[in-house]
Formats: structure tokens, sequence, C-alpha cells
């Protein structure tokens, strides 16, 4: 699925649907990555989500809550090179 954020008291165009994401608290993870010729480049964000479950969930106090995660990708430079992807999870503290 691939969306933006509509500004308050605008309506979508027809042929999209609106998912209304609920106010949540949200784990944040940057990456930033320049994208190469190389058979790996782009590949980054694989690394992202492996280190996310396999390193922090494990080593803090917060897991993961029903509600979408999220995948923000922004080019750094005019040229479309230097990119960074924010991963963002539902979370709350562990009880």
């Amino acid at each position: 699925m691939m969306g933006f954020d509509l500004p308050v008291g605008s309506d979508a165009p027809p042929e999209f649907t609106v998912l209304h994401v609920p106010a949540r608290t949200y784990a944040v993870f940057e990456s930033r990555e320049t994208l190469t010729e190389d058979v790996d480049s782009g590949r980054e964000i694989q690394n992202v989500w492996r280190r996310i479950y396999s390193e922090w969930f494990p080593s803090t106090n917060f897991e993961q809550v029903e509600g979408p995660c999220i995948e923000k990708y922004y080019w750094v430079d005019d040229r479309q090179v230097e990119s960074i992807c924010e991963v963002w999870i539902p979370v709350k503290r562990k009880s």
C-alpha cells in the first residue's frame, strides 16, 4: 500500500481509499542510504526490520500493539540518490 498524509479539510479523489490511522505511540527508526548501481543497493530497509525485531524489541521494555506499521521514504537531495527511510511501529510499554 502507498499513501500520503491528507491535510485536514481536504478530500481524497474518489478512486482512492482513505485509511484513518488512530493516535498511538510509535517507535520510529531512521535509516539512510545512498542508492548506487550495486546489486545490494536499496536493501537497507531489510536490515532495519531485522534489527528492530532481533535487537531492539528484545532489549527494551516495549511491545508491538495492533495498528499499521508505516514506512516513510523521502529524498535528501535533488539527484534522488541520498534517501531516508523511517519505519514506524505502534508500541506500548510492557505491563
